[in-house]
């Protein structure tokens, strides 16, 4: 190897070397913050969602009511982070919570358009209870 040689790859190894250092930050950044844990694997799920339901649309499924369920599914979710994050919540309305988000994954896009209301009713309920619980 000549001396241009040495010098680039003596630069690359550097730059290889800082990479590693910066991606070893970002993973335990990653590992000590939850929220941004969770922002980054959300985008993958949302991204997942969206294409289901543009092959619902394709096929002549139900597409809104497929996105409905995924909007639900995503609002107990919020709630559950939420009266987990919350230390005064009590631990059986995250049971409770995640009994109902069962529930919701397990039922059928059919059954979510019968059930609508009472999914509502539930959100408003353990979000009172999330609420009176750490007052």
């Amino acid at each position: 190897m000549d001396k241009e040689m040495r010098t680039i790859f003596r630069n690359n190894v550097i730059k290889f070397i800082i990479g590693l250092v910066l991606l070893s930050i970002s993973y335990v950044y990653i590992q000590w913050h939850p929220a941004e844990k969770a922002s980054i694997f959300s985008g993958f799920e949302v991204l997942y969602q969206r294409i289901e339901v543009f092959f619902y649309k394709i096929v002549d499924k139900d597409s809104e009511g497929l996105k409905n369920k995924f909007d639900l599914e995503k609002t107990f979710n919020e709630l559950i982070s939420s009266a987990e994050t919350k230390w005064c919540a009590d631990a059986s309305v995250v049971d409770g919570l995640r009994e109902v988000m069962a529930s919701l994954k397990k039922g059928s896009i059919a059954d979510l358009a019968n059930n609508m209301g009472n999914y509502t009713r539930k959100i408003n309920e353990y979000k009172a209870m999330i609420d009176a619980s750490c007052k």
